[in-house]
C-alpha cells in the first residue's frame, strides 16, 4: 500500500500544480469527489487508464507519478 500512497501524493501534487481542485477533477472523471480523494491518499489504488488520463489532464509525464516509489525485489537463485 506504500506505493499507492506515494503515487497518490504525486498525483495530488500534479493536480495542484495544474490548478485543479479535487471536486473539479471528480466532475471531469464523473466520479464522486470522495472516491477521487481516496486515490490521492492511497486508500484506493488507481488504475492505468485513469493514471494516463490524469497525466494528460495535468500535462505531467506519467513517470512523475512514480517518483519516490521504492520497490524491493527478493530473488532466490
Amino acid at each position: 500500500m506504500e506505493i499507492a500512497k506515494t503515487v497518490g501524493a504525486n498525483i495530488k501534487a500534479a493536480r495542484k500544480r495544474a490548478g485543479y481542485k479535487q471536486v473539479q477533477v471528480a466532475e471531469i472523471l464523473k466520479i464522486d469527489q470522495r472516491q477521487y480523494s481516496r486515490y490521492e491518499t492511497g486508500k484506493f489504488e488507481i488504475n492505468y487508464y485513469l493514471m494516463a488520463f490524469l497525466s494528460k489532464l495535468y500535462d505531467t509525464p506519467i513517470d512523475e507519478f512514480f517518483e519516490g516509489v521504492v520497490v524491493q525485489v527478493n530473488v532466490k537463485k
